[in-house]
């Protein structure tokens, strides 16, 4: 059963492909926790999706495993936006009895040193 699923809730655009260092959190990061309710110890796989408007971003599946009445916590490889919006996770845990959760991340444009002084 999934427990909770978390996604960074917000990212700035990368500005390393214009050649700037970027101090701000470009990348998404996932965290899936899972408790085996069962009897025995069980391995399933866990689908992680994006969705940006009607664009797939993102569809990574791993295998979560846990024991028997234990919790586990797993995370899937992280994501970096290309374009400004609004991504919504869906992870679904493909057992009997399949989970799913989501989660939503606000992707922005990263603003330039110009742009605070124009602000100011």
């Amino acid at each position: 059963d999934i427990v909770k699923f978390s996604a960074t809730h917000k990212v700035a655009l990368s500005r390393v492909q214009s050649g700037h260092d970027d101090e701000r959190e470009t990348a998404v990061r996932f965290k899936l926790s899972v408790a085996n309710t069962g009897a025995d110890a069980g391995s399933v796989p866990a689908k992680l999706v994006g969705m940006q408007g009607a664009v797939e971003v993102y569809s990574q599946t791993i295998t979560v495993t846990a024991a028997a009445g234990a919790h586990a916590t797993f995370t899937f490889p992280p994501y970096s936006p290309t374009a400004r919006g609004t991504i919504t996770w869906t992870v679904t845990i493909a057992d009997p009895a399949p989970d799913t959760a989501t989660a939503r991340t606000k992707v922005r444009k990263e603003r330039h040193e110009d742009d605070r002084e124009r602000e100011d």
